[in-house]
C-alpha cells in the first residue's frame, strides 16, 4: 500500500468571503473551497464606516473546512496526512474582545475610514518609529482605529482584553490559542519590527493599555494543534498544526512566488497593491511605502494604491468584460490619458488626499458605445501607467526590480490588460499557477513542516501558469504615455 501524500491548508479571509485550499508539498491542489460572507456583511453602514462581525468570519471558515474535508475525504485520502494549517487576513483589520474572547463590537475593516484624526495623533506620538521604519500610519491601519475606539467607544475599550487581527481570532477559535499575532498583522497595529515590541508611546501618550495588545512572532510559527471538537466535525486530522499567519498581501506575494532580493509582485483586484522582496529596509519619508519582515532574512516592502479594478466595476457594473476587452483590443494604444481612480484621494505611489480621477481626450462627439468603449481601454491603461509609476518610485527609493512581475488578482483573467501592462512596464509579465493568497498561506504552513523554510516551500510549490511579453509596437507609444501621465499629475499637484 502506498503511502498517503501529505498536505496542508491554507485558509485566506477576505473582504467578501473565504478561501480555503489544501496542497501537497510541491503544490498540487487536493482540494479548494470557497464561501461568501452574507450579504448584509459587504457594504459600508455608511460613508467611511465598514465594519463585519467578526463571528460571520468563524461561521464561513468552519464551512470551508468542513466543505475541504469532505473533499478530501471523498478523494480517500486519510486525515493523518494533514499536517499543517495557515490563515491568512486583511491588513489593519481588528476586533475588540472580552476578556471570555467574545467579540465586543463588529469589527473594523482595513477599509474603515473615520480614524483620519487618530492617524495624525499616531504619526506624531510615534515620530521616532515612522522615521526609523520609513512609513507613515493612515486611516486604514489598525492603531489609529484603535485609538479611536478608545476616543469614542470608551466603555467598549474599557472591556477590551484583547485586540484580535482577522488571522488571530480564527486561529483562536481553532486552537483556543489567543493573544499572538504575525509580525506582518502587528505592524499596522504599531510594533516596532526592529526593536521587535510595541513603543512605550503607545501607553504614554496615546493611552492604549499595551496589555490587550498580541504578542508578535514570525509567520509559520507553530502555535496549537486543532481543538480535538472540530477535528472531529470536519473531519481534519486532530493533531493539525496551526502555525502563525500573515496578511493577506503578503499571502498574494508567497503565491505569486517572489521570495528573493529583486522579485516583486504586482496585486490587482479592488486596488492595485505591489510587494517584493529587498535585502534592506526601504524607507520613505512620503508614507507611500512599508516594509513587513521577511519569514526567512529580509524585507518586503511595498505599497497599495487607491486605484485598481474597481473602476470597472463602479464604471461598467454587470458588464461583459470579455466583450468589452475582445472590442478594446481594436482601439489601444487609445489617444486618451486617463487616471482611472473613483474615490477621493490616493495614497500610493504618491500620497494626495485631493487627488481625483480624470480621462483626457475623450470626445463627447462619439457615440456612446464607441466612448464606452474607449472609456474601457482608457482605464486599463491608466491602471498601467499607475503601475509603472509605482515600481519607478520603489527604484528612486533605492529598491531592486529585477527580472519578470509576477501578478496575481482578477486582472489577470484580462489577456489584453496584462498585454497593456507589460508593455507600460516594458517587462515580462508572468501569473502563477495557483495565485490566491490561500496559496501563499499555505506555502507558511508547508514551511512549517514539510520543507525547510519559506524559501524551500515557494520554490518547491509554487510554478507559472503564463509568461506575457511587451507588445513590441505598442512600447515606445506607452513610453510617450507614461511621460504626459507624469506631467499631467504633476501639473495637478498630485506628484
Amino acid at each position: 500500500m502506498s503511502t498517503p501524500t501529505n498536505y496542508v491548508i491554507g485558509v485566506d479571509m477576505g473582504t467578501q468571503g473565504v478561501r480555503g485550499i489544501a496542497v501537497t508539498s510541491d503544490g498540487t491542489v487536493l482540494a479548494r473551497a470557497s464561501v461568501p460572507l452574507p450579504p448584509h456583511t459587504l457594504a459600508p453602514a455608511a460613508e467611511g464606516i465598514f465594519e463585519q462581525d467578526a463571528q460571520d468570519w468563524w461561521r464561513v471558515t468552519y464551512v470551508v473546512l468542513g466543505q475541504l474535508g469532505e473533499q478530501l475525504a471523498a478523494a480517500n485520502i486519510p486525515v493523518e496526512a494533514g499536517i499543517a494549517l495557515c490563515i491568512s487576513g486583511t491588513s489593519g483589520t481588528f476586533v475588540p474582545l472580552d476578556a471570555a474572547h467574545h467579540p465586543l463590537r463588529p469589527a473594523l475593516m482595513y477599509s474603515d475610514s473615520r480614524a483620519v484624526d487618530e492617524a495624525a495623533r499616531c504619526n506624531e506620538a510615534l515620530a521616532a518609529l515612522t522615521q526609523r521604519m520609513g512609513y507613515r500610519f493612515n486611516a486604514s491601519f489598525a492603531l489609529p482605529k484603535l485609538l479611536w475606539l478608545a476616543t469614542h467607544e470608551p466603555h467598549t475599550w474599557a472591556r477590551t482584553a484583547l485586540v484580535a487581527h482577522q488571522a488571530d481570532y480564527l486561529v483562536g477559535q481553532l486552537t483556543d490559542v489567543w493573544g499572538i499575532s504575525d509580525y506582518a498583522n502587528v505592524l499596522k497595529t504599531g510594533y516596532d519590527l526592529l526593536d521587535e515590541r510595541y513603543p512605550d508611546a503607545i501607553a504614554q501618550v496615546l493611552n492604549l493599555s499595551l496589555e490587550c495588545f498580541p504578542r508578535a512572532v514570525t509567520s509559520a510559527t507553530p502555535l496549537g494543534c486543532l481543538l480535538p471538537s472540530l477535528a472531529s466535525a470536519l473531519r481534519l486530522r486532530p493533531q493539525l498544526l496551526v502555525v502563525a499567519g500573515t496578511t493577506d498581501g503578503c499571502a498574494s506575494q508567497f503565491a505569486a512566488g517572489a521570495i528573493e532580493p529583486g522579485e516583486w509582485v504586482s496585486s490587482l483586484g479592488t486596488t492595485l497593491t505591489i510587494k517584493g522582496v529587498s535585502t534592506q529596509l526601504i524607507t520613505d519619508v512620503q508614507g507611500r511605502v512599508y516594509c513587513h519582515r521577511h519569514p526567512g532574512q529580509g524585507w518586503l516592502p511595498g505599497g497599495a494604491s487607491n486605484t485598481g479594478g474597481e473602476v470597472l466595476a463602479r464604471r461598467f457594473p454587470a458588464a461583459d468584460l470579455t466583450a468589452y476587452d475582445k472590442r478594446a483590443a481594436q482601439l489601444v494604444p487609445t489617444a486618451l490619458l486617463s487616471y482611472p481612480l473613483v474615490r477621493r484621494g490616493e495614497r500610493f505611489p504618491f500620497v494626495a488626499p485631493q487627488a481625483e480621477g480624470f480621462v483626457i481626450g475623450l470626445g463627447s462627439e462619439a457615440e456612446a458605445a464607441v466612448q464606452a468603449d474607449m472609456s474601457y481601454a482608457a482605464a486599463l491603461e491608466g491602471v498601467a501607467l499607475l503601475e509603472r509609476l509605482a515600481y519607478d518610485v520603489l527604484t528612486d527609493l533605492g529598491a531592486t526590480v529585477s527580472g519578470p512581475i509576477r501578478t496575481v488578482g482578477g486582472a489577470t483573467r484580462s489577456s489584453l490588460w496584462l498585454s497593456i501592462r507589460a508593455s507600460v512596464c516594458n517587462r515580462p509579465f508572468t501569473v502563477p499557477l495557483v495565485s490566491e493568497p490561500a496559496m501563499g498561506a499555505a506555502v507558511l504552513a508547508a514551511s512549517a513542516r514539510l520543507h525547510p523554510d519559506v524559501y524551500h516551500a515557494t520554490r518547491a510549490m509554487i510554478r507559472s501558469s503564463l509568461e506575457v511579453l511587451p507588445e513590441p509596437s505598442w512600447v515606445q507609444v506607452y513610453q510617450e504615455r507614461y511621460a504626459s501621465f507624469k506631467e499631467e499629475l504633476h501639473k495637478r499637484g498630485y506628484i
